[in-house]
């Protein structure tokens, strides 16, 4: 009975070693990495109207640590939101005040230290025109 025992716990040893996972797939050292999709919503923004930039990250191994986000890609981080799960969606939002392209640019960290950038090329629509065109208001007397 010793022996069973013992040669089971030499075998548990042996997987922990390995780097097997709870799934049953095996590791061995190999880092994993972050998948990142970034998307927009609408996909054709209009200016002076909500947009929002939704980021999707999902390491097997890894948490997400934190996402941020630049709606113009001007250098600076408009958000940045903190995370401590291997799956995350985060949704940004965002008005873009005139008409014509920008870059929206994402990264996503994880706890490792490892940072996954996307971008996406936006067309930002001017807003459509009142119905009937513009109207004017007349005053003065008949």
């Amino acid at each position: 009975m010793r022996r069973r025992w013992l040669a089971g716990a030499f075998v548990g040893i042996l997987l922990v070693a390995a780097g097997c996972q709870d799934d049953g797939t095996a590791d061995f050292g190999q880092p994993s990495v972050t998948q990142v999709t970034f998307e927009c919503s609408p996909a054709s923004p209009v200016a002076g109207s909500l947009t929002t930039l939704t980021v999707t990250a999902h390491n097997a191994s890894t948490k997400i640590d934190t996402i941020a986000v630049d709606f113009e890609d001007d250098g600076t981080w408009d958000f940045e939101q903190a995370f401590d799960a291997l799956s995350v969606t985060a949704h940004f939002e965002h008005v873009y005040d005139t008409a014509g392209s920008v870059v929206a640019r994402t990264e996503v960290e994880d706890f490792n230290g490892a940072i996954v950038s996307r971008t996406l090329l936006l067309t930002v629509e001017s807003p459509p025109s009142p119905p009937g065109g513009a109207r004017q208001r007349l005053s003065g007397s008949p």
